[in-house]
């Protein structure tokens, strides 16, 4: 393959590419239809578009998965190629940013600038990778769709994901289309938009941690009718109440919620309350905010 130039897009489209491997079957050459768009090209000339990708991290060293990549991409080089496209004199990644990031971990190991904890060996040729040009014709929030339509690595997380289609809906797409574009439910478009807009950092934090699902926050966030604070306060409770039984994930049984009832409320706080008899009277300690909790429900 020959290297991109990135100086133009008629540079990256008119460049002629040599095949990554020569075609043994004659049919398959007469088949095909048009040029070759795929190219080598030094990871240093690739540039990441800010605010482009949806990941919290393209590649993180000390995430087990991501090490794995990076000794595969060691030995075996990059196999799926990269997919960009071209804007003036950029050439910018679309599609492979973990992959990408591999390689670049591998080169501040390989120069010393990153520590080499995991014995990683790098015997492949990194010094031009390849890549795939795409057509000029896709939009940009196609692009950004494809981050997870076109994924077949590490899955985006819900949050990921929220953020994906928070870029969609500001790009003019209804939640209607990033259900039928994306291949998911309208109402899962709808929740995790909800969950992304409302969640306070505490919930997503917890989420991120793997302390609590999305779904759990979403569930528990209707619960609260929407309210962020609340929300934080319930899966707060929820974790507390999980790792106090040894747990290291919070399920939809640990999340407390008092009911709506005035009476009931009442009941539910009395019943937490410790009684102490003492002849004919009864002794009651409550904290702070549990007397202003009853004085609310009594209308003082």
């Amino acid at each position: 393959m020959t290297e991109l130039n990135p100086a133009s897009t008629e540079a990256a489209e008119e460049t002629v590419a040599e095949k990554a491997a020569p075609v043994k079957n004659a049919s398959i050459k007469n088949l095909a239809d048009g040029r070759s768009d795929l190219y080598r090209l030094a990871p240093s000339k690739l540039s990441v578009k800010e605010g482009f990708n949806s990941r919290v991290k393209d590649f993180d060293p000390a995430d087990a998965d991501d090490i794995a990549l990076a000794k595969s991409i060691a030995v075996h080089g990059i196999k799926q190629p990269l997919a960009v496209f071209v804007e003036g004199a950029n050439v910018y990644l679309s599609d492979g940013h973990r992959r990408f990031g591999a390689v670049n971990y591998l080169s501040d190991v390989a120069n010393g600038e990153a520590e080499n904890d995991h014995e990683i060996e790098i015997t492949a040729d990194l010094s031009a990778i390849p890549v795939l040009v795409e057509s000029k014709d896709g939009t940009e929030a196609d692009r950004i769709l494809m981050q997870i339509t076109r994924n077949s690595g590490k899955p985006f997380t819900a949050l990921e994901q929220a953020a994906v289609f928070k870029k969609l809906l500001d790009a003019g797409w209804t939640d209607a289309d990033i259900a039928t574009k994306a291949g998911f439910s309208t109402q899962r478009i709808r929740d995790l938009l909800d969950l992304n807009k409302k969640a306070p950092a505490k919930v997503k934090k917890m989420i991120q941690s793997g302390e609590v699902s999305a779904t759990l926050a979403i569930t528990t966030m209707k619960k609260a009718k929407g309210d962020g604070k609340k929300t934080a306060e319930l899966l707060e409770g929820a974790v507390s109440k999980a790792k106090s039984e040894g747990k290291k994930k919070a399920t939809a049984k640990d999340v407390k919620v008092a009911p709506d009832n005035p009476k009931v409320k009442l009941r539910a706080l009395f019943s937490e309350l410790t009684f102490t008899e003492e002849g004919d009277n009864y002794t009651v300690t409550m904290s702070a905010d549990e007397y202003a909790t009853i004085r609310g429900l009594i209308g003082f």
